[in-house]
């Protein structure tokens, strides 16, 4: 069960695909339900091109973004596929250069302050409803539902106290300790601990993306809870033919992913702008490719800084896309905030592992980390949202690069465990255990 799946797009939507693929491959039959058509800040329906002979079931909603679809609004046709990274510096000069609009931005700020635990849960009640009918027609041997939207697992909730269904509840961010509700009154923050505290003592297993968030999840738990963690790793079914520099000369650095939540592009751009200053070749020959949900705040930097002809904001690109720009970068940048902690390991990171390109790190001390130190020998790490020690970063990696002795390396058996198919194979053998 997952609210966000195609055609909706961003990271979160590949990992309940990846499950529906896999398993299915696997040897079980899986069905899906989702919700019908909403406004979304992303769209790929390429990604449902991995479903073939998965039943997708819809159930309506009376969420805020269900009644803008019903309203009339539709979403903008999708980009073509590119083949260059000339090609991305015009979609840049097209598209780009569009931040997320203010009246979203004030939305999301009030609307997760009233609805609680978010504004998915209008779509709960029809959820339920479908999902039973489903259940009492055909019998299922588990549930698994997935997060975010929390509300997706009160509908597990329901169907574990309604039809007595074994139920399995998947984790892609933390609930009541996720850094984004650290800003909520203490009664929303005391619903949501309460809500995730039934939830994990009425599911017969959690699965949680860190090793972090498992024992945190397993701690509220309990004793009899089983847990799994189960890294979001990367599919090489998804690699294509690496994009092109638009010219030779160029050195190029991609960051695959959008700045939502508390992460902000503003560091990477004002690191990047030092490092120019400091080294000339660099200025040359650098080039700054963001894939992702632009910040009115982040488009300003980029102009503050004098970035405007070698920063690219690219936008939201068909998934497929944004991985053949990760296979033709020289360097791969993740930046990370502060306040995620020690828990948070963004999806991205595997598949930067994935396509073996040279990674700068600024990420906080905890997992993210560790999954590096563990995967990979001469990846520059450093601290997250420190421009200076980020244009040391870069020069640093372009300094290897121009000598042509980039002492980048991964290493093969720890990162072919992050394979999805790997993953998947060991989500199949709790979901038997659970089913036993």
């Amino acid at each position: 069960m997952a609210h966000n799946f195609p055609p909706l797009g961003s990271g979160g939507v590949h990992r309940p695909v990846k499950f529906a693929r896999y398993l299915r491959e696997l040897g079980w039959e899986v069905e899906v339900l989702s919700v019908k058509n909403i406004r979304y800040h992303a769209y790929d329906p390429s990604l449902a091109e991995e479903l073939a002979g998965v039943r997708v079931h819809r159930a309506g909603s009376l969420e805020p973004m269900r009644l803008v679809w019903l309203s009339g609004w539709r979403p903008p046709p999708p980009l073509p596929p590119v083949n260059n990274f000339a090609d991305l510096e015009e979609v840049a000069a097209r598209n780009g250069a569009k931040a997320v609009p203010a009246a979203a931005r004030v939305y999301t700020s009030v609307a997760r302050h009233i609805f609680q635990p978010d504004d998915q849960i209008f779509w709960v009640p029809f959820a339920v409803a479908r999902a039973a009918r489903l259940v009492e027609e055909k019998p299922y041997d588990v549930v698994l539902t997935t997060s975010p939207p929390e509300s997706c697992h009160l509908v597990g909730l329901a169907l574990k106290k309604i039809a007595g269904a074994r139920w399995v509840a998947d984790f892609r961010d933390a609930w009541s300790t996720h850094h984004l509700k650290r800003g909520l009154a203490f009664y929303n923050k005391y619903v949501n601990k309460i809500l995730e505290k039934w939830v994990l003592r009425a599911g017969d297993g959690v699965v949680a993306n860190t090793e972090e968030l498992a024992r945190r999840l397993g701690a509220v738990g309990g004793v009899r809870l089983r847990v799994l963690t189960l890294r979001n790793g990367f599919d090489p079914a998804d690699w294509g033919e690496p994009l092109v520099k638009a010219t030779s000369e160029d050195y190029v650095i991609v960051h695959n992913g959008s700045f939502r939540g508390g992460r902000r592009a503003r560091p990477l751009l004002q690191g990047f702008a030092e490092a120019r200053e400091r080294d000339e070749d660099f200025a040359a020959r650098a080039k700054l490719y963001l894939l992702g949900i632009n910040r009115a705040d982040d488009l300003r930097a980029a102009e503050d800084l004098a970035l405007g002809d070698v920063v690219y904001h690219v936008g939201y690109l068909r998934h497929a896309d944004a991985v053949r720009a990760c296979q033709g970068a020289d360097l791969l940048a993740l930046a990370m905030a502060a306040e995620e902690g020690p828990a948070l390991v963004p999806g991205k990171l595997y598949e930067y592992l994935g396509v073996g390109r040279p990674v700068l790190a600024a990420v906080p001390p905890g997992e993210a980390r560790r999954v590096l130190a563990g995967a990979t020998r001469g990846a520059v790490v450093v601290p997250p949202e420190e421009p200076r020690a980020i244009a040391r970063g870069y020069l640093e990696a372009f300094a290897a690069w121009r000598r042509r002795a980039v002492g980048y390396e991964t290493n093969p058996a720890a990162v072919s465990t992050y394979t999805r198919r790997a993953q998947i194979e060991k989500l199949s053998r709790f979901l038997e255990a659970v089913i036993i």
